[in-house]
């Protein structure tokens, strides 16, 4: 999978941009300010469906205009393909090659990717569903069926908790079968997913910090009381667990369980990293949890993911930096912004100047 050109047009501060990629490292240099990040946000758009900045994608629109387009040619299984998104302030159109949609879900999968942004921080420091979405994001790129189980169980939630408000316990109970069913399937991906992020982002980080005496692990917090993975015996949990509830959440008119409420937290040598882990080591926890992240999409897609990065320093000392630079180099087609060239040497770097 290789991105050949990003087209944009009224998006941010450019009004009509054309950037054309190498495989291998590609970095955006320039100074505060010019629209660095911007290029790595329209490429988030079309991996995702969102921004990583803006709530609203129409906040994306460049002043004085009422529209935004990206166009991304790319090639996946030596196929030339072409991406088309266009937002506008009040309608939507995307065209992956000869196919319209205009559903943002339906652009999870087509490329793969991760991305590395200072905000990346409240996965320490932030509250759980920041940590939720971000195994939602990730185990939605690869799994079709985990998004179908997501939107389904919100779904049913919504009707759930009206039907809480209202005193309405006598229609609730298909919701509740629905509901247990897809947090059942939720709940078990999420478990494997951080099983396996554990051993990668742990090993990851020895490599980061050059191998101190520093143990990273990452914990998965659910609202359950069994030890099992079995799908059926969580779907069961669950149901029970619903029916236990009513009563209680009658009075508070909203669910109480669920995986909505589940939560994962990353360790340094067994204790909690928000609490404990000096910054260098909350920054270098990061790191290597998204390096893992890239490395497990690329073992379940057989597709070398991208890799984005916005402000290649990460606030990580020399050691650390050139540790996880030189990691960057061997993850395929990498996007990194800077105010200067690194002076860590990257092979055949792509250079793209960007001045206001």
């Amino acid at each position: 999978m290789q991105l050949i050109s990003l087209g944009l047009v009224n998006f941010r501060i450019y009004k009509e941009a054309v950037f054309k990629f190498t495989d291998g490292v590609n970095g955006i240099i320039g100074d505060n300010a010019v629209g660095k990040t911007s290029l790595l946000e329209a490429i988030h758009v079309i991996l995702f469906g969102r921004s990583f900045r803006a709530t609203e994608l129409k906040d994306l629109i460049r002043e004085g205009s009422d529209h935004f387009r990206i166009e991304l040619e790319f090639i996946k299984n030596d196929i030339l393909q072409k991406i088309c998104f266009v937002q506008g302030t009040k309608e939507r159109r995307i065209l992956h090659n000869s196919t319209s949609f205009n559903q943002l879900s339906s652009l999870l999968g087509i490329l793969h990717g991760v991305l590395i942004a200072p905000q990346d921080i409240d996965l320490i420091r932030g509250t759980p569903s920041v940590r939720r979405r971000f195994l939602d994001m990730q185990l939605s790129q690869i799994d079709p069926l985990y998004v179908h189980h997501l939107m389904r169980y919100y779904r049913a939630l919504k009707q759930r908790n009206s039907l809480l408000k209202k005193g309405q316990v006598q229609w609730i109970e298909p919701f509740e079968q629905e509901m247990a069913l897809s947090a059942a399937y939720l709940v078990q991906q999420r478990i494997f997913c951080i099983k396996q992020l554990n051993g990668l982002s742990s090993s990851i980080y020895q490599i980061i910090s050059s191998h101190k005496e520093e143990l990273l692990s990452i914990k998965y917090i659910g609202d359950y009381s069994i030890a099992s993975e079995d799908r059926s015996v969580l779907e069961l949990f669950y149901r029970e667990e619903f029916k236990r509830l009513r009563s209680k959440e009658l009075k508070l008119g909203y669910t109480l369980t669920g995986p909505q409420k589940n939560d994962f937290s990353l360790l340094i040598n067994q204790k909690e990293a928000r609490l404990f882990a000096s910054e260098g080591q909350k920054t270098s926890a990061i790191a290597a949890l998204k390096l893992a992240e890239w490395e497990l999409i690329a073992q379940r897609t057989s597709q070398r993911p991208l890799m984005l990065v916005d402000d290649l320093s990460l606030s990580l000392d020399t050691l650390r930096q050139y540790e996880f630079c030189k990691k960057l180099s061997q993850m395929g087609q990498c996007y990194f912004s800077a105010t200067s060239k690194p002076s860590f040497p990257f092979e055949s770097a792509n250079w793209l100047m960007i001045r206001s």
